[in-house]
């Protein structure tokens, strides 16, 4: 039984150990394509057949036109289309060497976009290195060649051509694990980035939360001065209810309908306060009030005492009002 990948390039026999793919020049079938890794996938026997292994690309593999999950063995069956980049190879599966039709067969070398034929070898037609590297690119030996393109020996092409293109370390085959996947050095992926990103960005939504509920608690907590400040606002409207839902309930039993009363006949033209001082959970400060009745006579400024307790809610409430 032989196994065979056919591609644009031709056919490559993937035979009885690993077949590596990649752009790197150390892998057994090379694709040059922008969205391959220098070491992107592999073909290995797999029990009585092959499977494929995606070695945490970037770009990811993609087989019958689902993604392969990174570093996860998938079975092969024969005619699965596998795509890597821009190129596509189809798996197949003969029982005889001789059931391979006749044509190119050997490791295939990818390109962008798919090509038809393979890539013909330098000759002195093209040696210039420009013509040679549009080859490459192209598959076109009769492209043009820029003015003033430097020229250089077949020799030399070849060896500029097996210098290492990339930085990443050269492939070497990883040993088995009892579960039949292979390990590999780890490659960054996409789909972690943006794992990262979520966590990231779902982390400083909380924090922006935490930091408004603080912020939100802080102001508007009761203190002496806004129970203060509240009361006079309602002097000074007249809203005698508002005022006396400033007291606490042993002085609106006291006061209460005498303050409401009262507001219903003067009315309050200047309330101030000192601010107050607290001690545990009782304050204490002076109020400043003038008041004026119907017929428009304000009374002189009186001063009052005034003690806050705060109740079980940790509300601030006027507890006690004596003049001064």
């Amino acid at each position: 039984m032989e196994a065979v990948l056919t591609g644009p390039m031709g056919r490559t026999l993937v035979g009885a150990s690993e077949l590596t793919i990649g752009c790197d020049p150390d892998n057994q079938l090379i694709v040059t394509d922008h969205r391959t890794d220098a070491h992107h996938a592999l073909v290995r026997p797999d029990g009585l057949g092959y499977a494929i292994l995606d070695l945490g690309s970037e770009h990811g593999t993609i087989v019958d036109g689902r993604w392969l999950e990174p570093h996860k063995a998938r079975p092969l069956l024969p005619g699965d289309v596998i795509q890597i980049g821009n190129i596509t190879f189809t798996f197949e599966i003969y029982q005889n060497p001789t059931d391979i039709p006749t044509g190119t067969l050997g490791v295939g070398v990818g390109g962008i976009g798919k090509m038809s034929a393979p890539v013909p070898a330098p000759s002195s037609s093209f040696s210039d290195i420009a013509d040679y590297d549009t080859v490459r690119s192209t598959g076109t030996p009769d492209a043009p060649v820029s003015a003033g393109a430097s020229r250089g020996s077949i020799p030399s092409l070849r060896s500029l051509l097996a210098q290492p293109r990339s930085q990443q370390p050269p492939y070497t085959p990883q040993p088995w694990v009892p579960d039949g996947v292979t390990t590999y050095p780890p490659q960054q992926q996409l789909w972690q980035q943006d794992r990262r990103r979520l966590y990231l960005s779902l982390g400083a939504m909380l924090a922006i939360i935490v930091v408004f509920s603080l912020i939100s608690l802080i102001a508007s907590r009761s203190t002496p001065d806004k129970t203060l400040d509240t009361f006079c606002n309602a002097l000074l409207a007249g809203d005698g209810r508002l005022a006396d839902n400033q007291l606490s309930t042993k002085l609106q039993n006291q006061q209460g309908s005498f303050l409401i009363a009262e507001l219903s006949s003067t009315r309050a033209t200047a309330c101030t306060h000192t601010s107050a001082i607290t001690n545990g959970s009782s304050a204490t400060a002076t109020l400043t009030t003038t008041f004026s009745s119907n017929t428009g006579f304000s009374n002189s400024p009186n001063k009052t005492l005034a003690t806050l307790i705060q109740d079980a809610n940790g509300v601030w409430k006027i507890d006690a009002l004596q003049s001064q």
